[in-house]
């Protein structure tokens, strides 16, 4: 998915999204990983949006940086249980995409900024990262995810 992912947004002529496309798993032809990391770091903040798709596992951590450095979501969804999907309404504050929607990713990221304030859903998100998903947000509202985890559990 990754690579029809980047495709797609090299299509784009309207906006310099500025993704960063590495080779794999914490950028394998860098060496040194703090070089790595700032470099990722540094093009976070340099654009509006984060990918965010899956990894090995049906998660993605890229989430949580993405919102606690105060960026947009591109969550790709991969049939994944978003947190907190009972008190947070994502599609406020993030991009969501179905796999078959990925052809239209650069499309969709056009829109959404024309359509949206980006840069106040930027400074909410941070708000939303200190709120509920740093480590201060977590462990005060962890009756919320205790909760969302016996809901879940009885989903299943």
């Amino acid at each position: 998915f990754r690579i029809i992912t980047f495709q797609e947004l090299q299509k784009n002529i309207f906006v310099n999204y500025n993704f960063l496309c590495r080779r794999g798993f914490w950028a394998p032809e860098i060496s040194d990983k703090k070089i790595a990391r700032q470099q990722f770091v540094n093009n976070m903040r340099d654009g509006l949006f984060g990918l965010c798709m899956r990894g090995n596992g049906n998660f993605s951590y890229r989430l949580y940086e993405t919102l606690a450095l105060g960026r947009i979501p591109v969550i790709i969804n991969s049939d994944l249980k978003l947190p907190l999907e009972n008190i947070l309404d994502w599609q406020s504050f993030s991009l969501v995409l179905e796999l078959n929607e990925i052809q239209d990713l650069h499309k969709k990221l056009y829109g959404f900024s024309l359509k949206y304030n980006v840069e106040k859903i930027c400074e909410n998100n941070k708000k939303i990262y200190e709120e509920y998903f740093s480590p201060h947000g977590f462990i005060k509202n962890i009756e919320l995810y205790l909760a969302e985890s016996k809901l879940y559990k009885r989903v299943l």
